[in-house]
Parts: structure tokens; C-alpha cells; sequence
């Protein structure tokens, strides 16, 4: 197994464990990490950090000679990713391609190293894009710019995902881990409710247009009126101090 599982508080921590291979994923550990995936969303933790051992992120898929069940795996493993409603937080150093590059896309906030070199390697191994990157490129970065990331195979390093607006931040390597610590703090402040909702959101009005957006805007914020978090930051206002939320 090449996948480390830790709890820190309310935080979970999923390392891909596989150095000498470049953090690559075996056959087995996309089940494994579909299975660590699911149990983060119905558990108790309420963020989830996912980052490679030692300086490389992850060099995606380790090739199977049974191709349909890897593919499966895969994509079972994308589909629980996307639809997961806590934040996902990606922390990026050194190598970070195919299948895991389009993984960490899916994350809400990717903190990233000043080392790091994303590379959408399908088209020089003679394969597509896979791990829902074909679907969520142009969305995120248009069809220019996901063509010459997707179609040329180029290596996009940490500056150029930033101008492409890819990542959340871009620091030095040794500061990873402090860049991450202030992410956390940050969020642990906020309206843990409000966040999944945003997130689920802002998900949903990538597939539907925005008279549908609005209903799905309109019912959700009822809700959160009457959510204990709601009503906590209404009393706060109220009352000029700072939120308590639980």
C-alpha cells in the first residue's frame, strides 16, 4: 500500500507513500483511496490534506496489464473525489503528473512549491487525458490554454499555474507546511457549514446554467438561515463580536 492515512484535530492527511517510484499509484491504491475518501465524508474530520511523501506529489498511474480495471478504479475514485462536499486542500512539491495533476485540480485550494512541474503527460504516452481532466481544463482555464496543456504535453511550472490561476498560493518549498498551517487556521474560523455549501455550489453551476443556479441559490440560502451557524452569525452581528462557530 502506498497510501499513509493520519488524523491531526479535524483534519485528515492522505500521503501518497511510494518515493522511490516518484509517489506513483499503484493498481490497488485507487480503491484505497476511494475507500479513505468515503469515510472522510460521512466521518468526523472536516478537512482532508492530500500531499506526497518527501519532494514529488505524485506521477499518476502505475500501468496494469488489466487496463479495463484500472480504468474503472480510476474513474470510481474521480467521481467520490468530485462529489465530495468538505474541503480538499492539495500540497504540491516537485512532480506532479497525469492522473494525480487532474486529482489535485479537483481539490479546493492547492498550496504549491516553487519546485513543482505539472505535466498533463497523456499525449506522449499515447493516451487521452483521463481522471476528469478533459472535462474540467476548459472550464477552469479555457480551450487555449487546456489544449497546450492537454494536447502538447508541455511542463507547466509553478509561476505559469499561477498566471493560469491553477493554484491557490505559490511559496517556497520549505514553507509548505506554514502556508498550509494558516490555510487550516483560516478555515477553521469560518462557517464550516457555509464552506461545504459554497463548495457544492459553486460544483453544481459548472453543469447547470444559471436560472437552475439561482433555484439551487435560493433554496440553499433558506436553509442556511435557519442553520445553527445562521443563526450564530446573525446574533454576532447583532451583538458586534466575533462569530462562535461550532
Amino acid at each position: 500500500m502506498a497510501i499513509v492515512k493520519s488524523t491531526e484535530g479535524n483534519v485528515l492527511y492522505l500521503t501518497f507513500s511510494n518515493s522511490e517510484k516518484l509517489n506513483s499509484l499503484e493498481p490497488e491504491d485507487w480503491n484505497t483511496m476511494t475507500e479513505y475518501l468515503l469515510q472522510f465524508e460521512s466521518g468526523n474530520e472536516r478537512f482532508l490534506v492530500i500531499r506526497g511523501e518527501g519532494q514529488n506529489y505524485s506521477t499518476g498511474a502505475q500501468l496494469s496489464q488489466d487496463t479495463v480495471s484500472l480504468m474503472s478504479d480510476v474513474t470510481t475514485m474521480a467521481k467520490t473525489l468530485w462529489n465530495i462536499t468538505k474541503p480538499v486542500i492539495s500540497v504540491v512539491d516537485g512532480l506532479i503528473v497525469g492522473a494525480s495533476a487532474n486529482l489535485a485540480l479537483m481539490s479546493d485550494f492547492i498550496i504549491c512549491s516553487n519546485e513543482a512541474k505539472f505535466i498533463e503527460i497523456f499525449a506522449k504516452r499515447g493516451l487521452v487525458i483521463d481522471f476528469g481532466g478533459g472535462w474540467l481544463l476548459p472550464r477552469l482555464i479555457g480551450f487555449q490554454n487546456a489544449n497546450k496543456l492537454a494536447l502538447l504535453s508541455d511542463s507547466i511550472d509553478s509561476q505559469e499555474l499561477s498566471n493560469l490561476g491553477l493554484i491557490y498560493k505559490c511559496v517556497d518549498r520549505d514553507d509548505l507546511d506554514s502556508e498550509l498551517e494558516l490555510l487550516l487556521s483560516s478555515l477553521q474560523e469560518v462557517s464550516f457549514n457555509s464552506i461545504c455549501r459554497m463548495k457544492t455550489m459553486m460544483r453544481k453551476g459548472l453543469e447547470i446554467g444559471m436560472d437552475e443556479y439561482l433555484d439551487l441559490e435560493h433554496d440553499i440560502q433558506l436553509e442556511t438561515f435557519e442553520h445553527p451557524d445562521g443563526i450564530e452569525g446573525a446574533m454576532s452581528f447583532l451583538e458586534k463580536r466575533k462569530p462562535d462557530f461550532k
